[in-house]
């Protein structure tokens, strides 16, 4: 019979093995796009998250459905934190790196140019809204799946999917974006080749 005083527990084995076995690298990668230019406090916000995943999983009962969705909540938050202090710190207009910009950084030539990135950033800005852009980041860009995606946002899997189709089909009604569809689809079709691979993310 279960101790009704006992502390709550996750009873799906230890969160934190389950994070370090499928959502490390991509936890490291979704901080260091958000804390590009120093490495040393990407790593303290890093080990940060994964204390504050710790204590909450240990305080209330979970299941591994949800933790991509608290891990990566808290990581967006301890990032927000870091900028905030970062802009007390050091005086200065400092901003945490928006989705249009994590989309435009992570786009290749031919949009290597200052002034083709800044119309890049505003096409993305023109073609798409805030949901599409978010899902566009946590599945191209995070490479999270699209399960992950969708727990992240708080989203069925199937509507997830529908804001991503959605967005390609703006993405390639917009010629400055035509190069971008075209790295979607390729994207998709090389993981859907891929050895036990389940879904196309696309």
């Amino acid at each position: 019979m279960t101790d009704p005083t006992a502390p709550h527990t996750c009873d799906c084995g230890d969160p934190l093995d389950f994070v370090f076995d499928q959502l490390q690298d991509k936890l490291r990668g979704f901080i260091c796009r958000r804390i590009p230019d120093d490495a040393p406090d990407a790593e303290a916000v890093y080990w940060e998250t994964l204390e504050a995943f710790e204590a909450y999983t240990k305080r209330e009962r979970c299941s591994p459905d949800i933790y991509p969705k608290l891990l990566f909540g808290i990581a967006a938050n301890k990032v927000s934190d870091y900028w905030r202090a970062e802009k007390r710190k050091r005086h200065s207009v400092l901003v945490e790196p928006s989705d249009l910009k994590l989309l435009a950084d992570d786009w290749p030539s031919p949009y290597e140019a200052v002034d083709q990135r800044v119309d890049l950033t505003r096409a993305f800005a023109e073609a798409l809204d805030d949901d599409m852009r978010r899902a566009l980041v946590l599945v191209h860009v995070d490479q999270l799946s699209q399960d992950e995606a969708a727990a992240v946002v708080g989203l069925h899997r199937s509507s997830l999917r529908r804001l991503l189709i959605k967005a390609r089909g703006l993405i390639r009604s917009s010629g400055l974006l035509d190069a971008y569809a075209g790295r979607l689809a390729t994207t998709s079709a090389r993981r859907a080749a891929e050895p036990g691979a389940t879904e196309v993310r696309s």
